[in-house]
């Protein structure tokens, strides 16, 4: 939410999180209104906030991806398999 702020010049950010029915997933979306980038022109020389969070999510077997339109905005979408919750 840094970044989006930041170096985006977001007007607003937003942050959803979703447990899946059973418990056995969860869902991270951030999505902001700033200037967005190609993700394809940054692929081999993001910043240290790119290359963190993909080893990260890498890291926990999770899935990352990254939809940004250049002066329209980034959405980021984390997807990660956890225990169940003890409900």
């Amino acid at each position: 939410m840094n970044n989006a702020m930041q170096h985006a010049h977001a007007a607003s950010v937003s942050v959803c999180i979703v447990v899946s029915p059973d418990g056995r997933r969860l869902e991270l979306e951030v999505s902001d209104n700033g200037c967005g980038f190609d993700p394809e022109g940054v692929k081999d020389k993001g910043g240290l906030g790119l290359i963190s969070i993909t080893e990260r999510v890498r890291d926990l077997g999770g899935k990352l991806s990254i939809n940004s339109v250049p002066e329209q905005g980034t959405t980021i979408k984390v997807s990660l398999e956890v225990k169940p919750w003890p409900r």
